[in-house]
């Protein structure tokens, strides 16, 4: 059995799948195109159903206030009393057929975003000259040179392991080069969020105030808006939430300052279909500079990311 978001994984394997929504799950067979079209086809045929259901609520509700209305001034009440249960009785049952579906609605929230992405302020924020890691006696990154200037949208292909992780290392100054200059603006806010996230037993508004500087009842509040819900998400240990949840409150927690420089690491790892719309939304219209370290091909719909990749030599090309 395989828990997964991933369509290019689970497409070429899965025959058999068990869908998990609103609060039931239902089983489809077959290729994955065509447990997404039995999907499509059951969620249409359940928003037929709830529309001539709503418009026999709407026409039951009207005959049940006419029903009242004449009851005041009719001589046999009994009868317009039978009628009007009889109508409460028939409205409940197509209440009963309406399936609420929930609403999962978010944004990633981000305070004071100004204009950075103006002609007259392209300064160079990130330069790397010649850049080479070693790591044991292995050649990862191999003289890598790369201008990042402010407002720049960037994405890193590449392979598992060929060092898109350790470039990102690299610029945030956790660890340091072999050889080779590296410069970054010493004025601009950086935040980096890395492909792993730390289990550890405090709530999501510590672990938000931690990275923000927030007070935890502001990160509350960005937390609500983060996830989208009613739920007390604030208070909530991180080690009840999936990993996708868990990605949703790390980047969060990264862009709700508005920094001059993001670099995110496989940011869509744990991501659902509909996160995924959402951050790509987000990163389209950031105004500062981003760095997207990812295998996922998806980023190269996004209008406005240059695209760069790592070989297997660890050669930027």
């Amino acid at each position: 059995m395989i828990v997964s978001h991933d369509v290019g994984f689970i497409s070429q394997l899965c025959t058999k799948y068990f869908d998990i929504d609103n609060f039931r799950i239902d089983v489809y067979y077959g290729s994955y195109d065509t447990y997404i079209r039995s999907k499509h086809a059951h969620l249409t045929k359940q928003t037929q159903k709830n529309t001539t259901a709503s418009n026999k609520i709407a026409l039951l509700s009207d005959s049940i206030c006419k029903q009242r209305k004449w009851m005041t001034t009719a001589e046999d009440k009994h009868k317009h009393k039978v009628l009007i249960d009889r109508l409460k009785r028939d409205l409940k049952k197509e209440t009963e057929k309406i399936v609420h579906r929930q609403k999962t609605a978010f944004n990633f929230p981000i305070t004071g975003q100004g204009d950075r992405s103006s002609s007259k302020n392209k300064n160079v924020l990130i330069q790397l000259n010649d850049i080479s890691v070693v790591l044991g006696k292995k050649l990862v990154l191999s003289k890598i040179s790369l201008t990042v200037c402010s407002g720049m949208h960037l994405i890193i292909y590449g392979e598992n392991g060929v060092g898109k992780t350790t470039l990102l290392n690299i610029i945030s100054q956790r660890i340091e080069p072999y050889s080779g200059t590296l410069y970054v603006d010493k004025k601009a806010s950086l935040m980096y969020a890395e492909q792993g996230f730390i289990d550890d037993n405090i709530t999501c508004a510590d672990y938000f105030s931690s990275v923000t500087g927030l007070s935890k009842y502001q990160c509350k509040e960005h937390i609500d808006e983060l996830f989208g819900i009613e739920a007390d998400y604030g208070n909530m240990n991180l080690r009840l939430l999936s990993g996708g949840e868990k990605k949703r409150l790390q980047i969060g927690a990264c862009v709700i300052r508005n920094p001059d420089i993001i670099l995110l690491d496989e940011p869509t790892i744990s991501l659902d279909e509909y996160s995924v719309s959402i951050l790509f939304d987000m990163l389209k219209d950031y105004k500062g500079t981003i760095i997207v370290a990812s295998h996922d091909t998806r980023f190269k719909e996004i209008e406005g990311f240059a695209v760069k990749s790592i070989d297997s030599h660890g050669n930027l090309i």
